[in-house]
């Protein structure tokens, strides 16, 4: 069986993608690119292979996302969130762009409920420790979501959950990025 038809077959499995199968999805992404350095022959192959990933992750959100409006149940479920955790997996590996996977989690963020929002953020925590440093697109979408999640939660009942995405916040942007500098130099005199 050729290297594209083992990709294909691979990328059929996603579609019934759970969370006990994560590992074996890691393994069959190991086989299909055992050499860290060169993993497609040409960039059109990582590129089609790509989109086509991107497409299957995409699909079955769509598809979770509809079981749990039919059902009423919650979307942020132990497969979404193991679809995540692998999807950084890839990311780390170089199987994917980490812009892609940043892109993902966005996406997932958008379909949460309140009560679903204190477990993911609790994974994208954990997610951004694995990156020693963040490429400013991914530095941007961590900043939309955690400054999302502030606008949605109450500064007086929340404010513990509040104050650790502000230390998050913190923590992802350096002390000279310029979201924390007060440019028109506003100075509050009461």
């Amino acid at each position: 069986m050729s290297q594209v038809n083992q990709r294909e077959d691979f990328l059929e499995t996603l579609d019934t993608f759970t969370a006990q199968r994560v590992d074996e999805y890691k393994n069959n992404l190991t086989q299909l690119f055992p050499a860290e350095g060169n993993k497609f022959e040409s960039d059109q192959e990582r590129s089609n292979f790509i989109k086509s990933f991107l497409r299957k992750i995409r699909l079955f959100l769509k598809i979770q996302m509809e079981a749990t409006t039919f059902k009423g149940s919650d979307f942020y479920n132990n497969d979404t969130n193991e679809i995540l955790r692998f999807t950084f997996w890839t990311a780390k590996k170089g199987y994917i762009d980490t812009a892609n996977a940043f892109i993902i989690m966005e996406d997932i963020y958008d379909c949460l409920s309140m009560s679903e929002i204190s477990p993911f953020f609790q994974l994208l925590e954990e997610l951004v420790n694995l990156f020693e440093t963040l490429l400013a697109t991914e530095q941007q979408a961590l900043l939309r979501i955690g400054n999302s999640i502030l606008k949605k939660f109450s500064k007086v009942h929340d404010n513990d959950f509040r104050g650790r995405v502000q230390l998050f916040l913190a923590k992802i942007t350096s002390i000279s990025d310029k979201t924390a500098v007060n440019l028109s130099s506003n100075i509050n005199v009461a």
